[in-house]
């Protein structure tokens, strides 16, 4: 049996509005399918110096599961595509994940009359490192 393959946790945090379509460019263009997003909110530690107001910002959080192989590449993709290198844009970074599960997409089985039969999305586990 020949060893699942490596993974890392990419994970960008990026002004509130932009991981819709960050999340969706990387599907479609990358074939991505183990990422997800979700809404955050925090302060930085310049946020009382700059206000003197103490004022929770509204962030969106995109983290993606993928193979070690192709990690830099992906983490270069979304750099430019959350535009990370841009003033006050957010930040990006990559760790190793200690156990995953891979997600294979959806096979198509037939098309019955129009209707098309689709089996369930296979779930794998993976070994940890």
């Amino acid at each position: 049996m020949k060893p699942e393959p490596r993974h890392k946790t990419i994970t960008c945090i990026m002004p509130a509005g932009g991981a819709r379509e960050v999340h969706n460019r990387l599907m479609r263009e990358r074939g991505v399918l183990s990422a997800t997003t979700h809404h955050a909110r925090g302060l930085g530690m310049g946020t009382m110096r700059r206000r003197r107001v103490l004022v929770a910002e509204q962030k969106d959080v995109l983290v993606a599961l993928v193979e070690e192989a192709r990690a830099d590449e992906l983490f270069a993709f979304l750099y430019e595509a959350a535009r990370i290198g841009e003033p006050h844009a957010g930040l990006i970074f990559m760790s190793r994940a200690g156990l995953a599960h891979a997600l294979v997409a959806p096979v198509v089985l037939e098309e019955n009359r129009g209707r098309t039969t689709v089996s369930q999305t296979v779930v794998r586990p993976l070994t940890q490192d």
